[in-house]
């Protein structure tokens, strides 16, 4: 699993299962594989496994509402995520799910406490920062915002999402040198991602680099046409 081969890790479980069938965190390994290989039904019925042979077991409630989250079931995920954190307060990884989700049902209040309660308990939460500067940014907070992007940078240096809300952070600030240096590192190192190549063409924008700006939004339009988000820009760049 440590080596992302989930293949490998997948049938081992598998055969480790057939040995112990009553092991609760065999199965909630498993559900975790399933879940990575982008399984989720699957890995619902092995974390419903789990809780069978341990009710309170904490992983596999976090479990549950990863999944619930990822078919659409806010609501279910976040009474998951809460039992979880009812059984054990203490587990980060629980208050950061349930932030996320809290953001999905429109409630960022609620959602940047729940964050703040996961960096209590692990400081070194890079997703939990990322999400604080978000909401930060969203209420016009960006030196605040920048502040938490540049801790989690420094935690992951490599990681194109902290470039990206980094970036659109300086930009808010008027900063669009450096702001087109960390989306140039975003749409660099995840070259799909259309909405990363939409800020770097707003950074160019704003710099007076019209030329640049185009290539980018081009490329972005390349990968998704209906890109909702490109059209104020795209009207602007066609005058």
């Amino acid at each position: 699993m440590d080596r992302h081969d989930y293949v490998q890790a997948r049938v081992d479980l598998e055969e480790l299962i057939k040995q112990s069938p009553g092991s609760a965190e065999l199965h909630f390994r498993l559900g975790k594989v399933l879940q990575f290989e982008e399984r989720p039904i699957e890995a619902e019925a092995e974390y419903h496994k789990a809780l069978k042979l341990d009710p309170s077991y904490v992983g596999a409630l976090i479990g549950l509402g990863q999944v619930d989250a990822r078919l659409g079931r806010p609501e279910g995920a976040l009474a998951r995520f809460e039992k979880a954190i009812d059984v054990d307060p203490h587990q980060p990884e629980a208050h950061l799910a349930r932030g996320r989700t809290l953001e999905v049902l429109h409630r960022p209040v609620d959602a940047l406490a729940a964050y703040f309660r996961a960096l209590e308990l692990d400081p070194s939460m890079a997703p939990a920062m990322v999400r604080v500067a978000a909401l930060q940014l969203d209420r016009g907070q960006a030196d605040q915002a920048l502040v938490r992007l540049d801790q989690a940078n420094l935690l992951v240096p490599d990681d194109p999402e902290i470039h990206y809300r980094k970036g659109m952070t300086l930009l808010a600030l008027k900063q669009n040198r450096r702001a087109i240096e960390d989306l140039s590192f975003a749409a660099q190192h995840a070259p799909e991602n259309a909405e990363f190549l939409i800020g770097l063409a707003r950074a160019f924008d704003a710099d007076r680099q019209p030329e640049q700006a185009r290539i980018a939004l081009d490329k972005a339009l390349q990968l998704q046409p209906d890109l909702p988000i490109a059209s104020d820009l795209t009207e602007k760049l066609r005058r």
